[in-house]
């Protein structure tokens, strides 16, 4: 367990920077009437701090066999970038660039949906709710992509 926790180890650091920066952005919105600042906080708390979080320490505590070192990598470099282009595009109201980032995270999602199988046969709970936090992160990008391009 200690290797999968370890393997994880920057989904959780890189969340809690996610969480961190996104209170950041909420306690600035308000006296900067920073527009799009209660967006941005509520993408960095809820998409990159608790479902980075939740994807990279569920697949860590229930994969039937860890993921490696190069497929948490992976995933990892995929979501933050992708963050990093949504967040980009929606700042700059560039709603091609909020698509190509959507792209990149939907690459990263499908990554922890079969890079390392869930087991169901000793967590039902935990498999459950890995898989309903991977089934919202994956149903509401393409809804983000639409509201970029309704909203630019």
């Amino acid at each position: 367990m200690a290797l999968r926790l370890r393997r994880a180890a920057a989904f959780g650091v890189l969340g809690s920077v996610g969480v961190i920066a996104g209170g950041i952005a909420a306690a600035v919105t308000g006296p900067t009437d920073w527009k799009r600042g209660s967006w941005v906080a509520a993408f960095l708390v809820l998409v990159v701090g608790v479902g980075q979080i939740a994807l990279g320490l569920g697949q860590a505590a229930l994969a039937k066999v860890p993921p490696t070192q190069r497929t948490v990598a992976i995933e990892c470099a995929l979501y933050n970038a992708s963050a990093g282009f949504v967040i980009t595009g929606t700042l700059v109201h560039r709603p091609v660039v909020v698509a190509v980032g959507s792209v990149v995270l939907l690459g990263a999602l499908l990554m922890f949906a079969f890079a390392a199988p869930i087991s169901t046969n000793r967590h039902r709970l935990g498999a459950l709710l890995y898989r309903a936090v991977l089934a919202i992160l994956i149903i509401s990008t393409p809804v983000g992509v639409v509201l970029s391009i309704t909203r630019s």
